[in-house]
């Protein structure tokens, strides 16, 4: 099944979430997203390059930044501002590399 018909199978079977009346555990396309999130490993190395790549090439740059917003509850610009201040930081530190070249001298 392609995306656009699951989509509109998940909006139909969230539709008839209303009609149970018993107190039960409730799954929905929002908490499987929760679960699905949670289990990401964000701290791998690359993905903030894969994001970069995805906004360059994409030709719906709103729809991105929506989605990232909706994603992460920031701005993108607000992202890419502390990831330069995170990086212009880390690069003023002084390096434990630089450090044992100059004892080594």
């Amino acid at each position: 099944m392609n995306e656009e018909k699951l989509i509109k199978r998940i909006k139909e079977l969230e539709e008839n979430l209303d009609i149970l009346e018993t107190p039960c555990i409730i799954q929905d396309s929002d908490t499987v997203l929760a679960d699905v999130m949670m289990s990401a490993n964000y701290e791998e190395n690359g993905i903030s390059k894969e994001l970069f790549d995805i906004f360059e090439k994409t030709t719906d740059k709103n729809a991105f930044l929506e989605l990232f917003h909706l994603l992460s509850d920031t701005a993108f610009v607000d992202y890419l501002e502390k990831c330069e201040k995170a990086l212009t930081k880390t690069l003023r530190q002084p390096h434990r590399k630089a450090q044992e070249d100059m004892e080594h001298e």
